[in-house]
């Protein structure tokens, strides 16, 4: 009796490691916020994006992304989430809309976003194909799924953090506290293959925050246009 319980229990353990994030079959938007702790004009582009943690529609039409960019960092001030990688992204935007490199900048669906100051999220509802990853929160292995006949695409992956602070001590924001909701900690990015692709994202940031959440996505790797989104809130050990 208590092997049987024993192996219940180990089967359901098992099971709990792994999740599932499901797009459904409508188009859910990505918005990506490029911003610098150094930056005196992202404040305001930070708290609009900070607000949608209460909105009932985020992550089922909506998920937000939010890059810090590395190329402030000489205002005295380092952001300690910005990186290298996430301004090159940015500069690959710049590459494929001619829009510009500049802070606070949004990009909804890979597109320059700058009406984002009327405060209205995009309401539109077309039809995409669905996409189901599966994140094992044991070995951050992550497996996309999504079936579509478009080729040379990528997938992306985000580990992000919110409910932290920071207190600025110099630089263009010196004496502000500044809020974080949906900061990039981890990013990946593989190429699809046949409908599937893995990854692993690390779990085990070296920035710790006091709340998790994830983001996966599609794109054309030529015109970075998004196929298809979804994420969640993530708890993590």
């Amino acid at each position: 009796m208590k092997l049987t319980i024993f192996l219940i229990l180990f089967s359901n353990a098992l099971k709990a490691v792994e999740i599932e994030f499901k797009s459904g079959s409508k188009k859910v938007h990505l918005i990506e916020l490029y911003t610098s702790e150094s930056c005196s004009s992202c404040p305001p582009a930070e708290a609009w994006m900070n607000s949608f943690k209460a909105h009932p529609k985020l992550w089922k039409e909506f998920v937000p992304v939010e890059f810090h960019v590395d190329y402030w960092n000489y205002l005295s001030w380092v952001d300690k989430y910005s990186q290298k990688e996430y301004s090159k992204r940015q500069r690959n935007y710049h590459k494929i809309l001619s829009a510009g490199v500049y802070t606070p900048q949004f990009i909804h669906n890979a597109q320059d976003w700058r009406s984002w100051q009327k405060r209205k999220l995009p309401t539109d509802k077309k039809m995409a194909p669905e996409l189901k990853v599966n994140l094992n929160q044991t070995t951050g292995q992550v497996k996309f799924l999504i079936k579509t006949s478009k080729k040379n695409l990528n997938c992306h992956v985000a580990l992000m953090g919110g409910g932290v602070s920071s207190k600025v001590k110099s630089g263009e924001n010196k004496g502000k506290i500044l809020q974080h909701e949906f900061a990039v900690l981890e990013y990946r990015s593989v190429t699809l293959s046949s409908g599937k692709c893995e990854t692993k994202i690390n779990l085990k940031p070296r920035l710790k925050t006091k709340n998790y959440s994830i983001a996966f996505w599609i794109s054309d790797n030529s015109s970075f246009q998004i196929i298809q989104a979804t994420g969640g809130a993530l708890k993590l050990n």
